[in-house]
């Protein structure tokens, strides 16, 4: 996790509700892809990402005895994800399907 929505960590146990991170390293691929003429100056993709609020996960956060803090959470959008790739998987393999029965 690269940076949490502000006020996560200061209550322990469980959040109560979704909140917004950026994950370590979310941009990196499309910044070498697509170099900017100007280092200084931000491209476009940079500029809606910034603009963007993230990925939504709800946590645990646990203070262990030396005081640091851990987090341990699940990102909200993972499943659907998930979901539309078995969705996209059934309805190639149910087509294959089709197209074979229709050329046999």
């Amino acid at each position: 996790v690269q940076s949490l929505e502000p006020g996560v960590l200061e209550a322990e146990g469980w959040t109560t509700e979704p909140f917004s991170y950026r994950r370590f390293g979310e941009g990196e691929l499309e910044r070498q892809r697509n170099p900017v003429a100007d280092p200084n100056e931000p491209s476009q993709s940079e500029v809606q990402v910034e603009g963007e609020k993230g990925h939504n996960a709800i946590a645990l956060v646990l203070r262990l005895p030396n005081q640091m803090i851990m987090l341990v959470g699940r990102d909200l959008g993972e499943p659907e994800r998930f979901r539309a790739v078995i969705r996209r998987a059934l309805m190639l393999a149910l087509g294959m399907m089709a197209l074979g029965g229709l050329l046999i």
